[in-house]
């Protein structure tokens, strides 16, 4: 699993993990690359600490998911659920799902939809956090 290429679906590039979706092929690059090699990589060194631990018998919860309980941070602030405003005009509201140099991925409130939503920093005019 060290390469994993977009699918070009009708002229769409898709990430074949999460179905990511962009115009060009170069972003879903970088989405790999940003979001899920990290992850197998990080994987791949908690099976080798995890298989030690076990064998003297402790084990220790993974960095992942201690990162996973701590709420993001936005400017130092701790951050749960927020209301992004669009350059479009249009808003939306959810909880942060993670953050990364260029996106804030969301879970929109469940009535809306149960997918994350990606949004790209450079289309956010500013967020209001709420929780």
């Amino acid at each position: 699993m060290d390469k994993i290429e977009p699918k070009n679906e009708n002229g769409i590039w898709v990430c074949p993990i999460c179905g990511f979706k962009a115009m060009s092929k170069t972003v879903v690059k970088s989405h790999i690359e940003r979001t899920h090699l990290q992850d197998i990589k990080k994987d791949t060194k908690g099976v080798k600490k995890k298989e030690k631990k076990a064998k003297k018998g402790k084990e220790k919860v993974k960095e992942s998911e201690k990162k996973a309980q701590e709420p993001w941070r936005l400017g130092g602030i701790p951050v749960k659920k927020v209301r992004i405003y669009l350059r479009s005009g249009h808003s939306l509201i959810g909880e942060i799902v993670r953050i990364t140099t260029y996106e804030i991925a969301l879970k929109p409130n469940s009535h809306v939809s149960n997918n994350q939503i990606v949004v790209f920093k450079h289309a956010i005019d500013y967020l209001e956090v709420l929780e």
